[in-house]
């Protein structure tokens, strides 16, 4: 997506099952490294809503596709919206 380039030598090994091995990783990359872009750039936005809004609460974890934000009692709402 944002023309990253990964080697993988794998695809040239003379060993059939590392050769396999190299082909997942072909295919794979470019979806997982898409969709951890799309994550960071969600993860940015989000962090410069919270602190344009004055909002205290924090990103504190991001698994997979979910941001875990702890949030005050008082912003919850806010929070929710964004």
């Amino acid at each position: 997506m944002f023309g990253r380039r990964r080697p993988i030598p794998e695809l040239t090994s003379g060993n059939f099952m590392q050769r396999q091995f190299g082909e997942r990783v072909a295919m794979n990359s470019p979806i997982q490294g898409s969709a951890a872009d799309i994550m960071k750039i969600a993860m940015i936005n989000v962090a410069k809503e919270l602190k344009e809004k004055d909002l205290k609460s924090k990103i504190v974890l991001q698994v997979h596709d979910e941001l875990l934000i702890e949030a005050y009692e008082n912003e919850v709402e806010q929070v929710k919206d964004i």
